[in-house]
């Protein structure tokens, strides 16, 4: 068990993988699980859990400013008309039936998927060298 839980092992890359398709909460539970049977994360899996929390934590929080403000700039008649059109253009099915967002969120799962199963460290702009920081 050991053996897989290695810097470069099959089961780091596939528990790595697990945590962005579960938006974290996969690795929550393997690192729990992990921690348990005293077993030592490697750096790789830590690396890939912290990001995928707090993508997710900031997706999250995004989302939920967007619709708060949404709801608050909708109150006001003229900044309505406006507010109306871009929650058109950002939710309007864009490719495949997938709106803007949602294709940019299926493009990034891809990228840090496939990166995290090839043994690869996938790089968000600003956000990896945070946890870079934090895991070492």
């Amino acid at each position: 068990m050991r053996e897989l839980m290695s810097e470069n092992g099959i089961g780091s890359r596939v528990c790595s993988a697990i945590t962005y398709l579960t938006a974290g909460f996969g690795g929550i539970v393997i690192f729990i699980l992990l921690y348990f049977a005293k077993i030592r994360q490697s750096k790789f899996f830590q690396f890939n859990l912290y990001q995928s929390i707090f993508v997710s934590f900031a997706v999250f929080t995004l989302c939920m400013g967007y619709n708060i403000i949404y709801s608050i700039l909708t109150k006001i008649p003229i900044i309505q008309i406006l507010m109306s059109f871009i929650d058109f253009v950002i939710n309007k099915p864009f490719i495949l039936g997938y709106s803007l967002f949602q294709l940019l969120f299926v493009i990034y799962m891809i990228y840090v998927v496939s990166f995290s199963l090839l043994a690869k460290y996938p790089v968000i702009y600003k956000i990896s060298s945070l946890i870079e920081g934090a895991v070492r």
